[in-house]
């Protein structure tokens, strides 16, 4: 889980740090790095009750 977390953060820090992604897809990145990383504890949550 921490290695998905460091490359998400890699992966928007780049975004952030370039003006034209972050203008152009900054709400969207941030939105499917949310829904990727939830989507991922749900299933790891899942698992562990299953």
């Amino acid at each position: 889980m921490t290695a998905l977390a460091g490359v998400c953060m890699i992966l928007l820090a780049r975004f952030v740090l370039d003006g034209t992604i972050a203008g152009m897809f900054g709400v969207w990145g941030i939105s499917l790095v949310g829904v990727a990383v939830g989507g991922y504890l749900l299933l790891r949550l899942w698992g562990s009750y299953n």
